[in-house]
This record gives C-alpha cells, structure tokens and sequence, in this order.
C-alpha cells in the first residue's frame, strides 16, 4: 500500500478533561507521552513503520470527548503532532490540515478540530467546523491543482442528518462546502473517507450533501458497533461487532478514466465495495508530488 490512513482517535487520553487518571492535564509532557505509549505498541510500531502514515486527530486524541477550538491546551496539540508525526506541508502554524497529490489524484486530510466551533453554537454563517483560512486554503488549491480526482479524509462523519459532534451540526457549513465544490467542477470527481463512527460501510453516489460517494471506515480497535441511519439500508439497531473495521482505497488511472474502488473491511471479510469512475482527458505524464521523496527519507 502507498500509505496508511488514521482518521482520529488514535488513543483516548482526553487529555484536559481530568479523566483516566492522568496528572498534568493537556501539557506538552502529556501530549508526548500519549504518542510514545501508541508508537510502543508492537503491532501500530509495525504498520507505521511499513509505509507512509498520514494521521489527522479528532477529538479524544486532540482534547476531551467532542473538543474544539477553544480547548485551552491546543498549541500543546500541535507542538506534539509537528514533533512525532510525520506530515506534509502545513499551511498553519496551529491546524494541521494537508494535501498530497499522487498521480493524478489529489488526497486532502482535513482538520475538524482546531478552529472549530463548540457544536452547541446556533447553526449559522458563523458557525464552522474548518476554520475561515482552511476553507480559503482548500478552495486555492482545488482551483491551482493539476490532479484530476480527490480523495478527502474526513475525521468527522459528514453523512448525518442529527448528532452534536457531526457536521449536522454545521449544516451551513457543509452545504456551503458542497455548493464549493460543485462550483469547482469537483463534485463528481470526489470521493470521501469518514471516520468517528464505529461502522464500516460506503454510500454510493446521490446523497443530498454533496452526492459524492462516502466510505466509513472505523474502528481498528474498539468494541461494539453503531448503526448507520443515514446509509443504504441502515437500521435502527446495533449493526454487530465492529472490532478490527476498516476501508480501503484502490486508485486505477487508465488515462481517458481514473476508477477509485473503496472497500469496507471486517479483518479479512470484504463487506461491501464501490467503484467511482471519473472520465478525464489523458495525460501526457502524471505527475507525483512529494510522496516518493517523502517515503525513501
């Protein structure tokens, strides 16, 4: 695989809600120590090791239960991410939104957490999940790219119609978002990747909040399972265990076509699958950026 993706949540320190035990609080001490106790672990040292790793926190692994951007020990947040995950270019000195682009296709890893509003705020204009500059930042950059498809990592579960910590709750936000890249001429030549949740499914292209298809893909290490309501066949009940879940992304450029497969995972069972395919002019020569220098340093 070209790389491994983790969308948040990779340990549930909460650190600065006074849980669990842990003196200090989100000090930078803290902050460090919840990744040295991860990177410990012999199976993630293993997968971590064996190719490129792109890490997007959400919010148990920024701050406490659905944090945001008021929580007073971010910087500490930041300071420890810049210092033990490997990243691509950061456009801020705070959020830790990035983009790659491989080929032809263009991988856009999102920060829901740093400039987010608290999800108790009135829905409105003001109200957001990205912050101002990296809504500014992804629409300079869908505009000025030579890539001809996009992968966009979501943390945060963008198919729900309900749920505080969603973007539910930032409808305003999402539609502009949506409306943003219809704009563009990039809603359909889009896929997302969604995390949070504790399911595994993909949405087939045609929903009403972008139309875009959406895989979600949680969790590698966790019990129990929620249900997808806002999914194909999704039902009220519990869907079943949901331990080692997971979502693959297959990319296959043929020149006059780029066919992104996503693909749902219970360990070695294949769940369920969708196959995106976006026509496009041919290239002369696609091109990479960055990531092979980035994987043999």
């Amino acid at each position: 695989w070209v790389g491994f993706a983790h969308l948040g949540d990779l340990h549930y320190y909460d650190l600065g809600s006074g849980d669990h035990g842990i003196a200090g609080g989100g000090s930078l001490a803290n902050y460090r120590r919840a990744y040295s106790d991860v990177l410990l672990q012999p199976n993630q040292h293993k997968l971590y090791r064996s190719c490129s790793w792109w890490y997007q926190w959400d919010d148990h692994d920024y701050g406490p239960n659905d944090s945001d951007g008021t929580l007073t020990d971010k910087a500490n947040a930041a300071a420890a991410y810049r210092e033990r995950v490997p990243h691509y270019d950061l456009p801020d000195s705070g959020g830790i939104w990035q983009a790659v682009q491989i080929g032809r296709v263009l991988v856009v890893a999102s920060d829901t957490r740093y400039y987010r509003s608290p999800n108790t705020d009135p829905d409105g204009p003001s109200k957001t999940m990205l912050g101002a500059a990296q809504i500014d930042w992804l629409r300079d950059l869908l505009m000025s790219t030579s890539a001809r498809a996009l992968v966009w990592l979501m943390p945060s579960q963008w198919l729900r119609s309900t749920g505080s910590d969603t973007w539910a709750a930032f409808a305003t936000e999402r539609a502009a978002l949506a409306g943003m890249l219809a704009e563009l001429g990039w809603a359909d030549r889009t896929v997302m990747v969604s995390a949070d949740r504790h399911a595994a499914r993909v949405h087939p292209p045609g929903h009403q909040y972008g139309g875009w298809p959406v895989m979600q893909a949680a969790p590698l290490d966790a019990a129990g399972g929620d249900p997808l309501y806002d999914y194909p066949d999704g039902r009220p009940d519990n869907p079943g265990p949901s331990h080692s879940q997971y979502g693959t992304v297959a990319v296959d450029d043929a020149g006059h076509e780029i066919r992104i497969t996503l693909t749902t995972w219970r360990g070695s069972d294949q769940l369920d699958q969708w196959t995106h395919a976006i026509r496009t002019p041919s290239p002369a020569t696609p091109a990479t950026t960055g990531l092979i220098e980035r994987a043999i340093a």
